[in-house]
């Protein structure tokens, strides 16, 4: 698949338990988006309820859900702690 001009390509790694209810259960996904989306779109996008992340991390910093990536950033999705 080619990229269009005005596609936004970046990188997702999940961290934590939620990976389960992530497309195929990956922990790390390789997106084309359409438009620059916010977190909160961007899991809209892929099918994932957006509770299932807390925050994220990108290039060193923390970033809440309404954080609107650049293309070619790489984030790592922080989820909630589980345990029993």
């Amino acid at each position: 698949m080619s990229k269009q001009k005005n596609d936004i390509r970046i990188t997702l790694h999940v961290n934590g338990h939620a990976v389960e209810f992530f497309p195929g259960k990956s922990a790390t996904h390789h997106l084309t988006l359409p438009a620059p989306m916010s977190i909160r779109e961007i899991l809209e996008f892929m099918g994932v309820k957006s509770e299932l992340v807390m925050f994220a991390f990108s290039n060193g910093q923390r970033r809440d859900k309404e954080y609107v990536p650049a293309d070619g950033e790489e984030l790592t999705l922080i989820t909630p702690p589980a345990g029993g």
